[in-house]
This record gives C-alpha cells, structure tokens and sequence, in this order.
C-alpha cells in the first residue's frame, strides 16, 4: 500500500484515510449510503494517498513482485486501520507487527489473532489477508529474498527455527506456514519499527533501513518465542467464518451463518469452539465489544448509536453486556480512554 511521502502531514493524511475507511465499512452493505457516500468522497484525496474503496478505486493486485519496494529490499509500511480485507500473495517477505491492539491473519488453512508484542512472518506466495479495527498500530516489515541473501545470513548463522525457515526461503523453497513471534517486552520492538517507519516515510535510506531491519532480527533472536502457529490451522470454513463475523457482526446470528455457509448450526458451532475455544455467542461478544471500545475511544458518537452499530436495539442490553465485558459502563470507559493523551493510527 503506498504511503504519502510527506512526513510533517503523515498523521493528518493517515487519519483522514481511516475515517473514510471506517465509513465504507459501516455503509458498505446498505446500497443507498454506499452510493452517497461514493459521492462524498474527495476523488483527488482517495486518488493522491492510494487508499483502496472497493468499487471507487481499482482493485489492488493480488500479486505483488519486488517493484512494490521500489528501490530499496527493505521498507515498513502502515497498515491502517478499516483497510478493507482481501486476499493476496507477494514475491518477498512480510512481516506483520502488532504495536498496539490486535488484528487478524486469515488464510486458506486458517485465521490467526495477533496481539501486541506479535510478529508474524509470512513467506513468499502465502495467500494470506490482513484485517485490523482495534484502533492498534500494525505495521507490515517487508523485504526481499535478496536481502536475505546479502544482509541476514551475513549476520546470523547459528542454527534456530527462524534461521531455517529463512534458509528454505533463500534456497527457493518457501515454507508453506507462517512462523509466529512473541516479545513479552514489547516497547523495544515498537521503536525500532516506528523508526523503520519513519525512515520509509521521509529519506527511504537503504542503509539505514538495512540496519534497522537487522537490529529487529536481533531483538527477535535474543528475545522473542518463536513458533508455527499450528493451533489455528483451520479449515477453508473458518476462513469464510471469521471473514463473515467481521462484517456482518451487528445482526448476524447463528442460524444465519450455517444456511450462509450451507452447514448445520451445531457444525459451525463446534468449528468454531474447536478454532477458537469460543462458542459462537462470546466470539460474536467480542467482536462487538471492542467494535464498541474503538468507537467510544476515537468518536463522539452516542452511546445509543453505538449500541446499534454493535448490533444491541435496546441501550439498556448494551450497557449490561459492555459493564460485564470491560468492568466498567460505556460512559466510564469513554472517560477513562479520553483522559488519556490518544494518539492517531500513527504518531511520528
């Protein structure tokens, strides 16, 4: 995804893209608002910052090679928040960091949570998608097979599973599996990506951008808890399942997602737990829920409207299931989250 280059008005830019991202997916399944907010959008804005709307914009490729670092084998990109899902593959490597809050991995075997201190490398030719509205930081790590080949295995040589799954990269044998990485201190990683960031952003200083990326593996090495998320490894169903639930979380139901995906109530329902170790109803209660968090965290919405977008007609139900969730009422945490200095997606 293209980023303006401009880092003094980056913040504002990557703001404004989120708003109109967060607008089509609230409008995206009522035909009416979907045309009107088509008509309110500023083409010259959606145009310049390379924001993908699905049926304004073109279609975003589902292939990308190695022209998509343009001059450089390593570079950070911002993955914003309401980025509209879809499945694609790449020619180089990409490394999902979770920042802050979480997002979501989905794949033809499966669907992985990512939460803070969470980096997930995803090799080459994975069709894979990314979806995040946690209001968190994500940010993509990207580099080339040749970077591997003239800055990594110059570094690193002793034998450890993140090594291999690199050495089968390099000799043309790309690992059918994510690899997962955790930190437990998260705060250095940050740093060094939001660095990574900033330098893809303004001066795109390959030297640099090398160097951070190596300080990353190092930190990873030294610190991270390295695994092949076999846990999530689903079925091509539970890829249609959590695709269906973070869409159509506001009034969809049990009944509803079976005939949708033509499986009894009681399949899905098993499916699910055995995914997740959710039933259908907490999983379902916690996409609404922090749905509900972002809102009164980063809106001035009502605590009524909210409710609705969340799926609840009665305010009354909403607040009960919101104080049992979180501890505290729509109102408090609003409070509580507004006393604290809110950063944007991003801060520079």
């Amino acid at each position: 995804m293209p980023l303006p280059l401009d880092l003094a008005d980056y913040e504002q830019t990557a703001s404004r893209m989120t708003a109109i991202l967060k607008e089509y997916h609230r409008v995206k399944d009522n035909p009416t608002e979907l045309r009107n907010f088509y008509r309110s959008l500023d083409r010259d804005f959606v145009l310049g910052s390379s924001i993908y709307i699905p049926g304004y914009t073109k279609e975003v490729p589902s292939y990308l090679d190695d022209t998509f670092l343009r001059h450089n084998q390593a570079a950070a990109v911002h993955h914003l928040n309401y980025w509209p899902m879809y499945t694609h593959a790449h020619s180089f490597v990409e490394m999902i960091y979770t920042g802050s809050g979480s997002c979501h991995n989905i794949a033809d075997d499966g669907v992985l949570n990512l939460t803070a201190g969470d980096l997930l490398i995803i090799p080459p030719n994975l069709r894979h998608a990314v979806f995040a509205n946690s209001g968190g930081i994500i940010i993509n790590l990207i580099f080339t097979v040749d970077y591997l080949r003239n800055h990594y295995s110059a570094v690193f040589r002793q034998n450890c599973p993140i090594n291999d799954f690199f050495a089968d990269i390099m000799m043309g044998k790309p690992p059918t599996k994510c690899l997962l990485c955790h930190v437990e201190d998260n705060a250095p990683f940050y740093n060094l990506a939001e660095l990574m960031l900033n330098e893809s952003l303004h001066r795109a200083d390959s030297d640099i951008l090398n160097d951070l990326l190596i300080l990353i593996f190092r930190l990873i090495h030294r610190e991270a808890q390295v695994s092949t998320p076999g846990n999530v490894l689903g079925s091509r169903t539970m890829y249609d399942i959590f695709h269906i639930l973070q869409e159509d979380f506001s009034h969809i139901t049990l009944q509803m997602l079976s005939e949708r995906l033509h499986f009894s109530p009681d399949y899905i329902g098993r499916l699910i737990k055995s995914a997740t170790g959710k039933t259908f109803s907490d999983l379902l209660l916690e996409i609404r829920m922090k749905h509900a968090c972002f809102l009164l965290g980063r809106s001035n919405l009502p605590v009524r409207e909210i409710a609705i977008q969340c799926g609840y007609a009665y305010s009354d139900q909403f607040y009960k299931r919101f104080k049992v969730y979180t501890g505290v009422t729509p109102a408090e945490y609003r409070v509580r989250e507004r006393s604290e200095e809110w950063q944007t997606d991003f801060d520079i």
